[in-house]
């Protein structure tokens, strides 16, 4: 079992050293972040349009149903 203290000094390393050696520039940076959010914005505009066309096409169905009774 690694001692917390141990554990916490190679995290705090682990990321001081990713932080200096990552070579993107800020603009690289600031792309890949753009383009994430990007998929996230067309992810959750995916599932909710869907959700609303399950909507639309219950509506629709209910008010067949109700024309024909």
């Amino acid at each position: 079992m690694v001692p917390v203290n141990l554990a916490f000094r190679l995290m705090v390393f682990l990321l001081i050293y990713w932080y200096l050696t990552d070579t993107r520039t800020f603009h690289e940076q600031e792309m890949a972040s753009l383009q994430f959010r990007i998929r996230q914005y067309r992810k959750a505009a995916e599932y909710f349009g869907n959700k609303v066309l399950s909507a639309e096409n219950r509506y629709t169905q209910l008010a067949e149903q109700n024309r024909m009774n």
